[in-house]
């Protein structure tokens, strides 16, 4: 008994030592199973327990449920025999911790219960297997831990490197000992030790004299050591501790490890219950089974866990427990704090407003499976958003006509406002001054997926068929266009003072909630979505209804985008619009119909270059056409009539060549052209004076007066190279960046407008070549200039002869084979054979 160890655990600084004669009667174990044996829950075992139940002294309802099959009792019970059945070397020390369903709070109750698990369950046999005697003492090994394993293992390898051995058991601090046979001290007793230093040095000597008499009378030899240092002991001991810890860290049963860390991953929801109901505190206020983890908390506990195990097999007092225990501990470490997280979060949902016990199952699934729910407070802010949304989607879904796109940005604009403000004030509850945009992300999409489980499960409830219109209704092209829109409303280069709006941040936030909302009702609705399309334009270009609406949700983003970059005028409308083309061929047969007036121009002013004949406004009708595609496809709308008209018109007053002094009447006989096909009342003196802006010096600010100069622009490499700085589509107004996007199409246009112009004038096939001979014959002789020129010549003269050629090709056959290079060379035409719709 005297040591480091007995003096701290309170076994005192005493000890009789027996002979190896009484040592060799003795049986032995490692632990205290005399106290707690191990334990058998055979099937007999268990018919023996609950036959036994009625003579135990226990309540008679409680004895009767334990029996029902079908009770929560018997359920409870079976399921905690079959756990321990499954740990190895079970001990009654188990029956200290009952199950919690079992009802049983009464002391005297329990202690009877567990006097009768104990009588039943207790093993007597199994518990002598792990008793050895003196001659096979080994046979305690393999019953201790590991820990106290590796320490004998290390003991061993120093023993045998001719190192002095020494031991110090975790789990077992002692070997118990059972004597058989009577104990004669006078016989069995070796000696009596004493630590002297444990007695007042006053006393020392009546002790002394005391031990004698003793040790005389009873031929017991008394042993008072004088000498003992106790620190030493104690130091060195813990110098033994410390390399018996990182021994057993290196030797560690890694793979025994990782199978019980799977055991419970395999199955963890079901620990999940368990620890939960051996937990009956977490539960306190909530509705029974509302407490649990799903989802993504599921897969956060079980990363959360397999991290513990592997810095716990890296810690050295955690890595002393067996490889159950350490992943048990590591479990209950982990699930704890997600579990009182939870369960306060729970308890918050018990005081919101629900119509149905099954919108409080969404929200109750919902705070079991999310990650990240900070507080109360956040689940309130949800519920409030996702209640008003709710009630926006019915609306949505039920409206007649179908609203549009504008309008249903305006309402879940006015939502997001109101989510904002909530949002901003719980990260300053929180010490930040709002949420960043990832936070508010998912806080919109939150808002999104519990207002659809709202919609789902409320009275009535959103059927399938609802639930599909809703779907094609946030779905709709128009809806992806404008939200194509808003996604570029965002900080970029030129657009400063938007960003320093107080609202401007609302715009992208409402395109956030708008998407999901689109996504989250595909998903329910079984169906796909498609792809949100690229908003190239620049501010101006953004559509009318789109910033009636903006004023509503942005009001400061919408002045200062009304101010800075004002929207095109809108150009007039038709006084007969039902007289005008209503399609794509109706607008070509009126091109066909006047391009027959630009072969005069080639046979007369013009012979020999063509330069305003047909082949440069049927280009020029093609990139107009293509351009007004571009645009549509972002929600851009324009009259196609007067762009395509108007380009189709835009030289038939021509009288010569060089600058164009013939505008105005160009630009009134497109309009009398326009009258004698549509009719003389189908425009209208506006319409009619706004085709004719766009034609005459282009003076017209409306979007279709830059397309139509756009695409005569384009078209310039019959007589010059092409300037970008000149070609206004996609470039923005005065102090406006294109976007990247933008500038891409540009460049495109560009390389499409040139392969056209080469692959259908030879004037342009040829243009370096002309340009060339020039060149040569300003820097060479005489002679040698001449023979230049008349090349040039020559090459002149074949040209003249093509256009000369084409003259005999009626107009419906000129455009249809200027249309074949684009529609047989794809590859060459990307942008052109895409967007080319007349």
């Amino acid at each position: 008994g005297i040591g480091a160890v007995s003096a701290s655990t309170g076994y005192g600084t005493a000890a009789i030592v027996l002979t190896p004669e009484a040592a060799r009667r003795a049986t032995y174990i490692a632990e205290d199973t005399f106290y707690a044996p191990v334990i058998n829950v055979a099937q007999n075992r268990r018919d023996n327990f609950y036959a036994l139940l009625d003579g135990a002294g226990l309540p008679a309802e409680f004895v009767t449920a334990c029996r029902e099959k079908s009770s929560p009792e018997h359920t409870a019970l079976e399921k905690w025999f079959n756990d321990l059945a499954k740990t190895p070397d079970a001990r009654t020390e188990a029956f200290k911790v009952l199950p919690s369903d079992l009802g049983l709070n009464n002391k005297d109750d329990i202690a009877r219960f567990t006097a009768l698990l104990t009588q039943c369950f207790g093993d007597k046999s199994a518990t002598r297997k792990l008793m050895a005697t003196h001659d096979n003492l080994e046979a305690l090994i393999p019953h201790m831990g590991d820990f106290d394993g590796n320490a004998l293992a290390m003991a061993a390898m120093k023993n045998a490197s001719g190192s002095i051995p020494r031991v110090h058991l975790a789990g077992a601090q002692y070997i118990e000992a059972q004597i058989h046979g009577p104990l004669v001290p006078s016989r069995d007793i070796a000696e009596i030790r004493i630590d002297i230093n444990d007695v007042p040095r006053a006393q020392h000597a009546e002790l002394r004299a005391r031990m004698a008499a003793f040790e005389e009378r009873t031929g017991i030899h008394v042993n008072l050591i004088a000498n003992y240092d106790l620190g030493k002991e104690v130091t060195d001991i813990l110098h033994s501790r410390e390399e018996e810890k990182n021994f057993h860290v290196q030797h560690i049963d890694r793979e025994q490890i990782s199978a019980e860390t799977r055991a419970v991953l395999r199955d963890l929801p079901t620990h999940v219950a368990t620890y939960i109901a051996e937990n009956p505190k977490l539960t306190a206020h909530l509705p029974e089974g509302a407490l649990r983890l799903e989802g993504n908390v599921l897969r956060t506990l079980a990363s959360r866990l397999q991290q513990a195990v592997q810095a716990d097999m890296q810690n050295q007092a955690r890595a002393e427990l067996s490889p159950q225990n350490l992943v048990r501990s590591a479990f209950e470490r982990t699930v704890a704090p997600l579990l009182e997280e939870k369960a306060e979060l729970l308890r918050s949902l018990e005081q919101l407003p629900f119509s149905t016990p099954a919108q409080k199952e969404a929200f109750t699934q919902w705070v079991c499976s999310a990650n990240v729910i900070r507080s109360p407070e956040e689940i309130r802010i949800i519920h409030t958003h996702a209640t008003a949304q709710a009630k926006m989607l019915q609306e949505i879904a039920q409206a007649e006509p179908p609203l549009s796109a504008a309008e249903t940005f305006r309402r879940t604009g006015m939502l997001v406002r109101n989510a904002a403000a909530d949002l901003k004030a719980f990260a300053a509850s929180r010490g930040k001054p709002d949420l960043d945009m990832d936070e508010k992300a998912t806080e919109l999409d939150r808002i999104s997926f519990m207002s659809l489980a709202l919609l789902e499960h409320g009275e009535p409830a959103m059927d399938k068929e609802g639930m599909a219109r809703l779907q094609e209704r946030l779905n709709t092209p128009e809806q992806y266009q404008l939200m194509g829109q808003l996604r570029q409303i965002e900080p970029r280069q030129g657009y400063e003072r938007l960003e320093h709006t107080a609202d401007f941040l609302l715009v992208n936030t409402t395109f956030i909630l708008m998407q999901r909302n689109a996504e989250n009702t595909a998903v329910l609705a079984g169906a796909s979505t498609e792809k949100i399309p690229y908003f190239s334009g620049e501010f101006s270009l953004l559509p009318q209804p789109l910033r009636q609406a903006l004023h509503a949700v942005a009001p400061e983003t919408a002045a200062v985008l009304d101010e800075v970059h004002p929207a095109y005028p809108a150009f007039p409308k038709a006084a007969h619009p039902e007289a005008m083309p209503a399609d794509g061929a109706a607008r070509r047969a009126f091109l066909v119909k006047n391009l027959d007036t630009y072969i005069n121009h080639e046979q007369t002013f013009e012979r020999g270059s063509s330069v305003h004949g047909r082949g440069h406004i049927a280009r020029a009708f093609i990139y107009a056409s293509a351009m007004c595609s571009i645009l549509e496809e972002q929600g851009v709308t324009m009259d196609r009539n007067a762009v395509l008209c108007g380009i189709t018109g835009h030289d038939l007053g021509r009288q010569g060549r060089g600058s164009d002094q013939w505008e105005g009447r160009s630009a009134d006989m497109t309009v009398a052209s326009m009258k004698a096909s549509f009719g003389n009342d189908a425009m209208g003196q506006d319409y009619e004076q706004a085709v004719k802006d766009c034609i005459d010096s282009h003076r017209g600010q409306t979007l279709e007066a830059m397309l139509l100069n756009a695409a005569d622009s384009l078209d310039i490499g019959r007589t010059q190279e092409f300037d970008p700085s000149r070609f206004a589509f996609l470039r923005g107004k005065e102090g406006e960046q294109p976007t990247e996007k933008a500038q891409e199409i540009r460049r495109q246009l560009a390389v499409e407008a040139d392969l056209l112009q080469r692959l259908t004038n030879p004037l342009c096939q040829n243009r370096h070549i002309l340009d060339k001979l020039i060149e040569k014959a300003a820097t060479s002789s005489s002679a040698d200039a001449n023979i230049f020129l008349q090349q040039r010549q020559d090459i002149l003269r074949s040209i003249e002869k093509y256009f000369a050629s084409e003259w005999n090709t009626d107009s419906e056959t000129f455009m249809q084979n200027v249309e074949k290079f684009i529609s047989e060379n794809t590859e060459l035409f990307p942008l052109l054979s895409q967007y080319y719709k007349p």
